[in-house]
Formats: structure tokens, C-alpha cells, sequence
């Protein structure tokens, strides 16, 4: 059986220098980092992308996030702390809509960098966290980035909405989220998001005010 050579092949940011020393029976490589660090890296792990890096590219990640600066303003940083906020905080304007209901964070996305590394960068502004069943959990087999208008297809349904919140639906002339509510005969416009969490918001903080009972915004 021909050997494999990995010697000046590039795997993420290593660089295979030469082959490395035996750990038991498993082999590894010599490889240099782009950032200068050196280290023996199983074949196996090369491979199949288990590793990319020294860690330097972690660490650049984790800067951006804010997480060795002291501040968290990327946005997925901000998608993460919304996600705990609707399903671990009663008094969100939008928890009755996710953890009112029973939806979950699972375990491992309460830590900000297992879930960064699960979903990775949103690829634009324009996405959102996705739930792909929409009655299950935050976790990694239920969530990915997703726009507008593929979560529109992807929420519980009722007959008058796309968005499986009452009221809540998507404005196909702007491409918007908007939000509504009729109160004791009079119907209220209440503007049009970006996000539809910021509709769902709205919605709720119209419920309050407006004091609609919890039979007249039910969630079939």
C-alpha cells in the first residue's frame, strides 16, 4: 500500500512540514501554523478538517466577538443573547411566544462560543437564527442561519399569517415584518421590522397595553 505524503500540503492554516512522530500507533505531521507556531498533528485530524489551526484562529474569532476585549457587539453575539433572552426571561415581550411554550436552549449553545462554533458568522445582516421545527429546541441538529423569507416558510401556521405569531406577518411589498393588533373593535397598526423578532416584540408590548387576553393572541 503507497504511503501517503502530506510534506507542503496545506490543511486550513497549517503548512505539513514533515512527518512527525508516532503517538501510540496513530501518525502525525509536523506542520507549521500561518501564524508561526509549530506543532504534531494527527493525520487523522488533518484529513478530515478536525484541525485547522494552532488556535490563533479561535482566539481572532472569539476577538471579534468581544470576548477578550471585555465588549459583545458582533451579531451573532447579539443573536445569541436575544435567543436566551426569549426563552429564559419571563419577562421578555416575546417569551411567551418560545419559552413560555417550552422551547429550550440546549446546554452546550448557554456557552457563547459552542454555539458560535456550531452555526459560525451570519452570512449577512439579513439572517436570523432558524429554528428548522419550529416547535423544537435551540440546539445544533434544530438551528442554522436562515433570511426572512426562507424562516417565513418554516413557523407555525395560521390561516391569516406566515409567521405562527398572531399578528405578525410578512409585508411582501417592502419585504418587511409587520405588526398589528385589534383591540375592543379597532384594529392597530404596529409598524414594520426588519427582524421578525422585533415584530413579535411589538406585538406583545401591544398586548399589554391594549390588555388582549391570552384566548385572543393563542398560537394554534
Amino acid at each position: 500500500m503507497k504511503k501517503v505524503d502530506y510534506t507542503g500540503q496545506k490543511f486550513g492554516r497549517w503548512t505539513v512540514i514533515k512527518r512527525g512522530k508516532r503517538i501510540g500507533n496513530k501518525l502525525t505531521w509536523e506542520c507549521k501554523c500561518e501564524c508561526g507556531n509549530k506543532r504534531n498533528v494527527l493525520a487523522g485530524t488533518l484529513a478530515f478538517g478536525g484541525s485547522k489551526s494552532c488556535g490563533c484562529y479561535t482566539k481572532e474569532r472569539l476577538t471579534k466577538h468581544g470576548q477578550n476585549t471585555g465588549t459583545y457587539t458582533s451579531p451573532e453575539y447579539v443573536s445569541w443573547l436575544k435567543m436566551k433572552q426569549r426563552c429564559l426571561n419571563p419577562n421578555d415581550v416575546a417569551y411567551h411566544n418560545y419559552g413560555g411554550r417550552g422551547i429550550i436552549i440546549s446546554d452546550e449553545w448557554l456557552d457563547f462560543q459552542n454555539f458560535y462554533k456550531d452555526l459560525g458568522d451570519k452570512p449577512s445582516k439579513e439572517h436570523t437564527i432558524d429554528r428548522i421545527n419550529n416547535d423544537g429546541n435551540y440546539e445544533k441538529d434544530n438551528c442554522k442561519w436562515s433570511t426572512k423569507h426562507e424562516q417565513s416558510s418554516n413557523r407555525r401556521k395560521l390561516t391569516n399569517n406566515t409567521s405562527g405569531t398572531t399578528g405578525v406577518m410578512w409585508n411582501s411589498q417592502c419585504n418587511k415584518w409587520q405588526a398589528t393588533i385589534t383591540s375592543k373593535g379597532k384594529h392597530y397598526h404596529l409598524g414594520i421590522y426588519n427582524e421578525i423578532e422585533e415584530a413579535i416584540e411589538a406585538r406583545s408590548r401591544a398586548e399589554t397595553k391594549h390588555k388582549v387576553t391570552s384566548d385572543e393572541v393563542k398560537i394554534k
